[in-house]
């Protein structure tokens, strides 16, 4: 059950972030487009994340069968990559070769990773969106059974986290530290929920659906923090903020209730291009902006674009040699598992 542009909004989210990495990388513009905006298209995955996981599971009946496929979807969607990032990190660190991917200097930050627990850099987003899915579970399962406890509950999380300020914790295992950063994403997450659950049953009117959703486009460059800064003399409190939750979440509202299905500037085949090799280009763009680092320096507008097309070329080499392909077979195995019929004991 595609929605075609949420393919482009998932590109949009990852460019952001790409961009951002590139101006903080070489001051370009004093960091106009960097300064944390990167944040900003994590804000808009995690939305989409729970917007999803709504409209595709929630309202399918909620038993071994089904919570077996939306496990076997998820891992199949986020961990083989991660897991290939995450040791080829380790080994190339331990060989010598820090710098090419993410430091992981030693086998008890390893296991932070592997475990879930904690990822350094922007790694750090896939363990507390694996750790999310553990409380969809419990959320799919109270819409079962009480529905209206849901919203409750969610009202309840919202106000205890806004409460809290959006916290961090401090995780201490077995001597092995860690964040947990899950608690500051929950917002985004349970907004995408709520997102989903709405879009079952509610469309605009159409004299409101019209091009005005553009202007939402408009207002993702307005939060970031140096062009907010440059309008309203301070920098807002970005994953701590109220205002940045309801800024965002009102773009993702107008983009995914307001854009018609076959609006030109959403539902494109680059959106959709965009879209696919997103997970890809998110986890591996800063090893690329990594070896132009140098150049980039000393020409930032002229490497501009040889960073965003080197990042999107390997970003595809790393879906269709890997992504992809992973995928697809962590689908077929666990299919067939399902499918084999039991053996029948003798009499």
């Amino acid at each position: 059950m595609q929605i075609r542009k949420l393919n482009t909004l998932r590109g949009i989210a990852a460019l952001i972030v790409v961009v951002s990495h590139y101006f903080n990388e070489t001051n370009l513009l004093d960091e106009l487009l960097g300064f944390g905006a990167g944040q900003i298209g994590v804000m808009l995955f995690f939305i989409l994340s729970g917007f999803l996981m709504s409209h595709l599971y929630m309202n399918k009946e909620f038993d071994q069968i089904e919570v077996g496929k939306f496990i076997n979807a998820r891992v199949a969607r986020v961990i083989p990559l991660y897991f290939i990032v995450v040791f080829a990190s380790y080994f190339l660190y331990s060989a010598g070769a820090e710098g090419i991917l993410y430091n992981i200097p030693n086998q008890k930050i390893l296991i932070t990773h592997i475990s879930l627990m904690a990822g350094t850099s922007i790694l750090w987003t896939i363990p507390a969106e694996i750790q999310f899915y553990i409380i969809f579970i419990f959320l799919w399962w109270l819409l079962q059974k009480r529905s209206g406890y849901l919203y409750i509950l969610l009202a309840m999380a919202f106000l205890a986290i806004d409460f809290a300020d959006f916290p961090v914790l401090k995780g201490n295992i077995f001597g092995l530290h860690f964040p947990i950063y899950l608690i500051k994403s929950l917002p985004y997450f349970f907004v995408g929920v709520i997102f989903g659950q709405l879009y079952k049953f509610w469309r605009p009117p159409a004299y409101l659906s019209s091009g005005a959703f553009v202007l939402s486009l408009l207002l993702i460059p307005l939060l970031f923090p140096r062009i907010f800064f440059s309008i309203v003399g301070h920098y807002h409190k970005m994953w701590h903020d109220v205002g940045v939750l309801f800024a965002v979440s009102l773009v993702f509202f107008f983009i995914v209730f307001f854009v018609p299905d076959k609006n030109i500037l959403m539902s494109n085949r680059i959106g959709d291009f965009l879209g696919k090799i997103s997970y890809s280009l998110y986890l591996l763009h800063l090893p690329v902006l990594s070896q132009l680092a140098e150049p980039a320096q000393e020409s930032p507008w002229t490497f501009l674009a040889v960073f965003i097309i080197a990042s999107t070329g390997v970003a595809y080499l790393s879906y269709m040699l890997f992504e992809s392909p992973a995928r697809k077979t962590i689908r077929a195995l666990t299919s067939n598992n399902r499918l084999r019929p039991s053996k029948v004991p003798a009499d």
